[in-house]
């Protein structure tokens, strides 16, 4: 498998280490914004966020889009780079102002900077895609809070009814 698709069907099969390799093969022979977007991928996934933030440098400077700024934004967040985080996803939205997930992110940088301004923005992400961003919310809570010691099993509960009673339609 040495081409793009076949890289993409490793990633999309979680062999990150395999697509790994076959992406380095493919950069050897020419350097593209997508393949480097795969490399941060994959290195994002493999939790090897030097290298993601690398990959992700790359493909920006070939090609500035507002997928790449978030991705790197996301390794950004993993490492808990909240400025630098917020920085990228800033960017995102001054390239896309529609986008959910950049709109998602900043509402959770803000949040863990106990900074007012998380709501402004997870208002936005509602105001684009209720659905989404219900899951989102559900799937931040599972990470983050769900499985915490130091987290009461009363206060777990009520943010889990609280998820829950976000009406959608």
């Amino acid at each position: 498998m040495a081409d793009v698709s076949g890289a993409k069907a490793l990633i999309a099969a979680e062999k990150y280490r395999e697509a790994g390799k076959a992406l380095a093969r493919l950069l050897q022979e020419r350097e593209t914004d997508e393949l480097w977007y795969l490399r941060g991928l994959v290195s994002l996934k493999l939790r090897n966020y030097d290298d993601a933030l690398e990959a992700f440098e790359h493909a920006l400077a070939l090609k500035r889009t507002p997928l790449y700024y978030r991705m790197k934004g996301i390794a950004r967040l993993e490492r808990f780079e909240l400025e630098r985080a917020l920085d990228d996803f800033s960017e995102a939205l001054r390239m896309d102002g529609g986008d959910l997930l950049s709109n998602f992110y900043v509402a959770v940088c803000y949040m863990f900077m106990d900074d007012p301004r998380s709501a402004v923005y997870l208002k936005r992400a509602f105001a684009l895609d209720k659905e989404r961003t219900k899951a989102m919310l559900r799937n931040f809570y599972v990470m983050f809070f769900r499985k915490d010691p130091l987290v009461s099993k009363a206060l777990k509960e009520d943010l889990a009814r609280r998820i829950d009673r976000i009406k959608t339609n």
